[in-house]
């Protein structure tokens, strides 16, 4: 059943499932190893008595405690969520003075970034690693050497 259940957690990551979504199981019913698709209902219960999911008329809806075991503790998600914007300032190539761009990759952002995003970047502005200009982050000095140094 641990493999069952490491599977089920992939695919909520896999879907980037956020508290309170549904997993979709329908679409990869027949990628299941006959092991997995054989365990799959005694997995979910136990999952349902550990409070990662719900059972809502036998869909699985995502709490916040199965959000948290999959995806990690808020520090862990926060640092994931910094990493994140680090990465995309470098592939953006900013220099000082230039604004971050997000709307090309929202819908690429894991619900972990996007519950975290406004959070991170209130931090970064914080350390002046970002000023916050009408709600838009423009890099400043200390970003671009901590970033690209």
């Amino acid at each position: 059943m641990e493999e069952t259940i490491r599977f089920i957690y992939e695919l909520v990551r896999w879907q980037n499932l956020n508290i309170g979504s549904f997993i979709e199981l329908r679409p990869i019913l027949t990628d299941m190893t006959p092991i997995i698709r054989n365990n799959l209902e005694t997995a979910f219960e136990s999952l349902v008595q550990q409070g990662i999911f719900e059972n809502i008329n036998g869909n699985f809806r995502l709490t916040q405690p199965g959000f948290e075991t999959i995806f990690g503790n808020q520090e862990h998600q926060m640092e994931e969520t910094i990493r994140f914007i680090y990465e995309l300032v470098r592939r953006q190539n900013l220099n000082i003075g230039s604004f971050i761009e997000l709307r090309p990759i929202l819908t690429d952002m894991t619900p972990i970034i996007r519950n975290n995003l406004e959070t991170a970047f209130e931090s970064l502005v914080q350390q002046g690693i970002f000023e916050n200009i009408n709600g838009n982050f423009r890099l400043t000095q200390l970003g671009f050497e901590t970033i690209f140094e």
